[in-house]
C-alpha cells in the first residue's frame, strides 16, 4: 500500500508574510493604539525578548519604521 501525502501547496510569495512583516504590524499597531508610547525606549533585544522572536526581524521591522 503506498504512502499517500497531502499535495504541497505553496503560497505565492507576495502572499507569505514574512516574520519581519509580522513584527513590524505588531509593531505598527502597538504605536497606533498607545502601547508604545511618544518617546518610547525601543531596542532590538528588548523588543525581540518580549515578542519571543530572534533579533534580525525585529531589527527589519525597526529598520522599515
Amino acid at each position: 500500500m503506498a504512502h499517500q501525502t497531502a499535495p504541497f501547496r505553496s503560497t505565492p510569495r507576495a502572499e507569505r508574510a514574512t516574520l519581519a512583516d509580522e513584527v513590524y504590524a505588531s509593531l505598527v499597531e502597538a504605536i497606533a493604539s498607545g502601547r508604545l508610547g511618544s518617546g518610547a525606549v525601543l531596542t532590538t533585544v528588548g523588543l525581540a525578548q518580549q515578542m519571543e522572536v530572534s533579533r534580525t526581524p525585529v531589527a527589519e521591522a525597526l529598520t522599515r519604521l
